[in-house]
């Protein structure tokens, strides 16, 4: 326990921060601590019950906070649970091997790296507190089946109750892995104290085990009436409120053998030292007595392997999508550790240690036990610090400024998003009463735009492609629906998406993260919906579980002390004692000789194969990607170690090249493939073809180079690609420009309620809507006109109906013309697509990132109406922007667009959309579509785009929209001069069937280009 303290003790107040689910169980802690007996927590997800999580270790952390800081209540609670832990382990082990031996499995506990894992790298409170108090109960279980003591029988319900209290799944599982095995062993005790007589007859001695298999069922029954009482409200979620999403990937479900990489986090790591320990407990499994423990460590050894082979997923079924895997994996590494503990009391106490010290010499057998206990720490110390070298989590950010924020100028009146902060976004929300539409407990969620998708949370949807860009790009475009208007962004990656969604840049914090804002977005209601709790379940929840823990605490101080702090063993001899001498010493003897040799002999393979393979030249194929790969990671210098020597230019003038070709794909698009292939070879250059496809907030793109690769020294090098950089031969740019400012009418008072701003709402004409069907997507197309003096931000929601009834409601996104001029026209798209539901085979682990599920509804769509909301917005309306050449053919029944766009202002484009809005014969909006350039555009270059259309034939016309009814700023449509419009902008389109006319719009974002 002081190696403990001392240790893990002495790294938790470091490490804590790097880990995955701490500050999740802080967000608990802090909702029991502001609300002990309300379980409704509006901060997450618009709202969702804490029933849905046992609370044990959560209120622990509330109650600590009335005397010190969240982060601290934590550590002292996650300690806590480690000390029980190592406790449970040598009361469990207890049972099994000797004293000294279970002392010893202690030990190894406290070194293990996966306690250093779970700890240090994952966070999992709740995993290490329950087991610590699930272990400390075993063994009145096990003098319950064997003595009959009413006494230790209340104590294991208690025990399995205060489990219960603290994570479920520890009970559940832990029944079978845990209490199985002790019951088979307790029946076999009862039979010993209990011997049946020869004479008896075989009958009379299998009856003389109906008293133990009474009690194992008696305790049984009211270990089930503990787990369901202390935690009803739990059980009652689950039933009346079940999971019904999208199952999120998991590395520990993943084939360790396609994915050694998650193999090692989840597998090689948690398992460490004790997989040479493997074949010693199989064999004392064997031949003694600990055969039920071997069969439980078996059943975690296989269940751990995930989807490396179909039996895991055979056992567990439907569960298997549901759980993580590595926690069986876990729960191994403390089943194999009775046969540790007397692994090692052999070679330190037993008869093996006179055999190893006659057969290695004494040195060297200090030597090999020195060095087992110093490897098993040294493995311990490096999981609990990767991740100072190995970042698992984005930089430590610090909260107060986002919370300053979030509570002046009532900005906690709308909700908000995080992007890139990875898990310390649960730490900010726990530093605030603002709400958040997204969350970090997926099991919470309800909405379809999160469970219709494979994607945990929104914060990090750009490692999750295409769909975590789809459910973010859905809170993005509909923001209007869930009252979101402000992200905090610490991640660029988004930036296109956000700002060709409608939002803009408003201020960066002092800590780094960008605040960007959506207008038009109204505030929340003084009275939000909630959840109904049943005031019982309420009482049941805030008084049940920590009742079931301090009496657990209390039956295990009381014990601890009656028994002297465990130095005293338990009234029942363990399954295995010690045994005598060898029965052949020599043969021993030779064995440990020979395996000594072995190992020798096997490292001194392994260093010759990897000396070997360090030195021997990568192929081009793989120099090639590696090449790519490290310019996706921004590792230029890397990547510009492998050019060609001889060829490549000066690493600055390499640099600048790159950065001159920035935009959408070079700084803000992801590497997701590299696919190669040969195209020519001879002795010293190879030319490949190379296909990368990179995902971006916008869309997917691929792009094609040719790539060539040269010999020399025995090395394969790559010929620097042509970066060449061009502009405009002006020495000076000018350009005349009108801009406008937005004060406000905010005035310098410390009233915040004269601090609301009441902008003006330019006005905006809604000239044509229509509702079509392409490719069995439904879509309303339509145009808009800014007809005021002012810019407008333009917000577009459609609902698509069948008679009277609404079916359902989107707005536009990045299809819609966001920021409008005076008087400058554009054309809008609003999509609607369906929720994919668990009966869907795509739900069932054969998820396509791009796979489009069609809507549902009760009834065919006829009609659709449109609302448009407007607000004065004088940022993002660069249009210095121009096309040449525009060009339509018609190749491959595809529809392709071309041209040469310009940028002829002073400011740099970094990222251009072109939309374009076709019209048929009668001069009506058939299609919006939009593209975007790959690359930056500096004043006065100019880049080629292309974009593929639809066939007009391909798009049904379901209704042409009424425009009279549609709301326009609340009112509706004033359809007065509308037959004043001018065509002028239109671009006739001759030989293109079913489309008479185009109109372009042009907008650039202009944000400095990253790199």
């Amino acid at each position: 326990m002081a190696i403990a303290v001392m240790f893990h003790g002495g790294l938790l107040p470091f490490t804590h921060a790097n880990t995955y689910d701490a500050f999740i169980h802080m967000f608990f802690g802090d909702h029991y601590h502001r609300s002990w007996f309300d379980p409704w927590e509006p901060r997450w997800y618009t709202g969702f019950v804490t029933t849905s999580y046992p609370p044990g270790t959560h209120m622990m952390i509330a109650a600590l906070q009335h005397i010190m800081p969240l982060r601290s209540a934590f550590v002292i609670i996650q300690l806590t649970g480690l000390l029980l832990l190592t406790v449970g382990v040598f009361r469990f082990a207890l049972i099994w091997v000797s004293s000294r031996a279970s002392g010893y499995a202690a030990l190894m506990l406290v070194l293990a790296s996966s306690i250093s894992e779970t700890l240090h790298l994952f966070g999992q409170l709740p995993t290490i507190f329950s087991l610590g108090i699930f272990l400390n109960g075993l063994p009145y279980f096990h003098r319950w089946i064997v003595s009959g003591k009413p006494s230790a029988l209340l104590a294991a319900v208690i025990f399995s109750a205060a489990t219960t209290a603290a994570h479920h799944v520890t009970t559940i599982f832990g029944g079978v892995l845990f209490v199985l095995p002790i019951a088979l062993h307790s029946i076999r005790v009862y039979g010993q104290h209990h011997p049946a007589s020869s004479a008896h007859g075989w009958l009379k001695a299998l009856l003389r085990y109906r008293v133990p298999v009474q009690r194992g069922a008696l305790l049984a029954t009211l270990m089930i009436l503990a787990v369901a009482v202390t935690i009803y409200p739990y059980w009652y979620w689950s039933i009346t409120d079940p999971i019904t999403q999208v199952p999120i990937p998991h590395g520990s479900r993943e084939s360790f053998i396609e994915r050694p990489d998650l193999g090692i986090v989840f597998f090689l790591i948690p398992w460490g030292m004790s997989l040479l320990i493997l074949p010693y407990a199989f064999y004392k499994g064997a031949t003694t007595a600990l055969w039920p423990l071997a069969i439980s460590l078996a059943l975690c050894l296989l269940l751990g392997t995930g989807g490396t082979t179909p039996i895991p997923r055979l056992i567990l079924r439907g569960a298997f999508d549901i759980l993580t895997l590595d926690r069986f994996t876990f729960w191994g590494s403390i089943l194999i550790l009775p046969f540790a503990g007397l692994l090692i009391e052999g070679l330190l106490h037993g008869r093996s240690r006179q055999q190893m010290r006659i057969a290695l010499s004494a040195p060297v057998y200090r030597m090999f036990i020195g060095g087992f206990f110093a490897s098993m720490a040294g493995l311990a110390t490096l999981v609990a610090i990767m991740p100072t070298f190995q970042p698992t989590q984005p930089d430590t950010v610090d909260p107060d400024p986002m919370v300053t924020f979030l509570e002046e100028d009532k900005h906690y009146r709308w909700r908000y998003l995080t992007l890139g902060l990875g898990d310390q976004f649960a730490y900010i929300s726990s530093r605030t009463t603002a709400q958040s539409v997204d969350g970090n407990y997926h099991s919470a969620r309800r909405l379809p735009d999160m469970t219709r998708f494979s994607v945990e949370r929104l914060e990090n949807a750009k490692y999750l492609g295409v769909p975590g860009l789809g459910s973010l790009k859905q809170f993005l475009v509909n923001a209007d629906q869930y009252h979101l208007k402000y992200v905090f962004s610490n991640d660029e990656f988004y930036d296109p998406l956000l700002h060709f969604s409608g939002w803009n840049q408003v201020t960066r914090l002092r800590n780094g993260l960008v605040v960007w804002e959506k207008p038009n977005i109204e505030p929340l209601p003084l009275h939000q919906p909630r959840q109904h709790i049943p005031v019982l379940h309420s009482v049941m929840w805030g008084v049940l579980p920590p009742l079931a823990l301090g009496l657990a605490l209390i039956c295990l101080v009381v014990n601890l002390v009656h028994s002297h702090l465990c130095d005293r063993r338990l009234p029942i001899a363990p399954a295995v004692s010690s045994t005598q001498g060898f029965r052949y010493p020599g043969h021993i003897r030779r064995g440990v000789q020979a395996l000594a040799i072995l190992i020798l002999f096997g490292a001194a393979a392994g260093g010759i194969v990897i000396a070997r393979f360090s030195q021997t030249p990568a192929p081009p194929a793989d120099v090639v990607e590696t090449y790519f790969k490290h310019l996706d990671l921004r590792r230029f210098h890397d990547a510009y170690d492998l050019l060609a020597a001889e060829i490549r230019p000066p690493f600055e003038a390499y640099l600048f090249g790159l950065k001159w070709q920035g935009g959408l794909l070079n700084s803000y698009g992801k590497l997701e493939s590299v696919d190669i292939e040969e195209q020519a070879r001879t002795d010293s250059i190879i030319d490949f073809s190379v296909t990368l496809t990179y995902i971006t907030s916008l869309e997917r793109i691929s792009r094609t180079l040719d790539i060539r690769t040269i010999k020399h020294d025995d090395h394969w090098k790559v010929v620097p690609p042509t970066l060449q950089a061009t502009q405009t031969p002006a020495r000076l740019q000018r350009q005349p420009g009108v801009e406008w400012n937005r004060p406000g009418r905010r005035q310098p008072r410390y009233d915040m309620e004269q601090h609301d701003d009441r902008l003006d709402r330019p006005n905006i004409t809604l000239e044509s809507g229509r509702l079509v069907k392409h490719s069995d997507r439904f879509s309303v197309i339509g145009r808009i006109t800014n007809r005021d003096n002012d810019p407008a931000a333009i917000s577009v929601l459609a609902n698509i109906m069948a008679g009277d009834s609404v079916l359902s409601s989107q707005s536009a996104g990045i299809w819609g013309g966001q920021r409008l001029l005076p008087s400058e026209t554009a054309g809008f798209r609003v999509e609607f697509d369906g929720v994919l539901s668990l009966t869907d085979a795509e739900a069932s682990g054969s998820f396509d990132p791009e796979f489009f599920l069609p809507p549902e509804f009760d009834e065919a769509p006829d009609d659709a109406s449109i609302e448009v909301r407007s607000q004065a917005e004088p940022v993002n309306l660069y249009r210095s922007i121009s096309i040449n050449g525009l060009a339509f053919s018609e190749a491959d029944n595809r529809l392709e667009a071309s041209g040469l766009v310009v940028n002829t202002g002073t400011d740099v484009a970094s990222i251009v959309r072109v939309g374009f809005l076709l019209y048929d014969a009668n001069g009506l909006p058939l299609w919006m579509d939009a593209g975007f350039l790959e690359s930056n555009l500096y004043p006065g270059q100019s880049a080629p785009f292309e974009i593929t259309l639809p066939h007009a034939d391909e798009i049904d016309i379901i209704a042409d929209i009424d425009i009279v009814p549609s709301i326009i700023n609340g009112r509706y449509a004033d359809t007065s001069g509308m037959e004043a419009q001018q065509d002028g902008a239109r671009i006739p389109l001759e030989g293109i069937a079913g489309f008479d006319a185009v109109t372009l719009h042009l907008s650039a974002m202009t944000y400095a280009p990253l790199f």
